[in-house]
């Protein structure tokens, strides 16, 4: 699906999903075209502290187009959002499309979420 959010709707969702990430559970929302850093001694809902978008700081005030799967989008942190394209394909259907019509690809880790130091402000 194609959701319509702020940079501080996305703000809010990457931080209720961080405790995801770090218990490596596998269910943290994955992330393209964004860099983001995370400081897991924060208190939770303050772990996140830099968002790029295509290189560009995340604008807490500007909309945003990301793709979500159906079952993310009453999700905390983008139930705020609005839905404006709905693909009725299935996720890994999507996937092993691209997948055909993009081979060979070459996936590398490109470090998106990283861990650092929150900066003192």
């Amino acid at each position: 699906m194609a959701v319509e959010l702020t940079g501080a709707d996305i703000l809010a969702a990457l931080n209720a999903f961080i405790t995801e990430y770090l218990k490596s559970s596998g269910t943290f929302l994955q992330v393209s075209g964004m860099t983001i850093k995370i400081d897991p001694d924060q208190e939770a809902g303050s772990k996140v502290h830099s968002i790029t978008v295509n290189g560009e700081d995340l604008e807490p005030e500007k909309t945003y187009t990301i793709a979500v799967p159906h079952d993310t989008v009453s999700s905390p942190g983008l139930v705020n959002g609005t839905v404006i394209g709905n693909v009725q394909e299935a996720s890994e259907v999507v996937l092993e499309n691209y997948i055909t019509a993009n081979s060979p690809i070459s996936p590398q880790l490109e470090g998106r979420i990283t861990e650092e130091v929150k900066p003192a402000e």
